[in-house]
């Protein structure tokens, strides 16, 4: 699909129906009802170990359906799972999209605007993320209080969506800080390493450089990656419920270098602590 036909909201429109249409006929074959599954849960790089003890109804392969990139990038699955998840029917993505891989962001956001056509109302995201904040440590888990995105991307640009959200949104707010708090707290009491921050994404696919780390940390910046703020800014048009969670792979703050095995490798040994926290935010949400 070139850029063009991305663009034209008819087309847009009628890739994501199909989509739709087709999750639907499978989740009929396994006698499911999509409208029972409610919230939906992102999954970053190297994250897909955390429901390992889901109870799976279904899944739905990326490539098979008629108009759902393909993840390509290790460490993450390229499927959709229904299951109960904490005693909760949810959808998994397990597996997302980023713009360096060459993917429009219209493509990298469909999952959350096929959410939201689904009647999805809640989302969470988790993302592997580098710290710049030096009292971060790799395993640690981060909410995001708010986000900062100073790439020049955004995913709303071009004709509006207008059956989803207004033309002009407000996005100082999306985080709930009240949710956020018992969140933290809860994690707290479960001796969880869990923190409060802001977000920033970048684009990638390079690593940041030693003065971009330090930037970011006089700017306030406690942890950054490649995905996750466009697709809170979709989910945001579509007026979802929003929480995002970091868990901590690589910390910057030395001539040691980044690497996406390393990221990938770090996720899987936090995934214990981002289950917990996924627990605790699926009796919250």
């Amino acid at each position: 699909m070139n850029s063009n036909e991305l663009m034209n909201n008819d087309i847009y429109m009628n890739m994501i129906n199909q989509d739709v249409l087709y999750i639907k006929k499978v989740a009929e074959k396994y006698k499911r009802d999509v409208s029972t599954y409610n919230i939906a849960v992102v999954l970053g790089s190297g994250l897909s170990n955390v429901i390992e003890d889901m109870d799976i109804h279904f899944e739905i392969k990326y490539k098979d359906m008629p108009f759902m990139p393909v993840s390509t990038v290790k460490g993450h699955e390229s499927r959709f799972v229904f299951g109960t998840f904490y005693g909760k029917n949810v959808l998994i993505m397990d597996g997302r999209f980023h713009y360096y891989e060459g993917y429009h962001l219209r493509e990298v956001t469909i999952a959350e605007r096929i959410f939201a056509s689904m009647g999805i109302q809640k989302i969470i995201f988790t993302t592997s993320s580098g710290a710049s904040n030096i009292e971060y440590n790799i395993g640690d888990i981060m909410i995001f209080k708010d986000h900062v995105n100073l790439t020049g991307l955004n995913p709303l640009i071009g004709d509006n969506l207008d059956n989803y959200g207004e033309r002009f949104i407000a996005i100082n707010n999306i985080y709930n800080e009240d949710k956020i708090e018992k969140i933290y707290n809860i994690a707290k009491e479960n001796s969880i390493n869990i923190h409060k921050g802001v977000f920033m994404y970048v684009t990638g696919p390079s690593y940041e450089t030693g003065a971009e780390v330090d930037t970011m940390r006089r700017l306030g910046i406690d942890a950054r990656s490649m995905s996750t703020v466009p697709e809170i800014i979709v989910a945001a048009h579509c007026n979802m419920e929003i929480l995002a969670f970091s868990c901590i792979t690589n910390i910057s703050i030395d001539k040691s270098e980044d690497t996406h095995d390393m990221v990938v490798k770090n996720a899987k040994k936090a995934a214990t602590n981002m289950k917990k926290v996924l627990e605790i935010a699926m009796e919250v949400i």
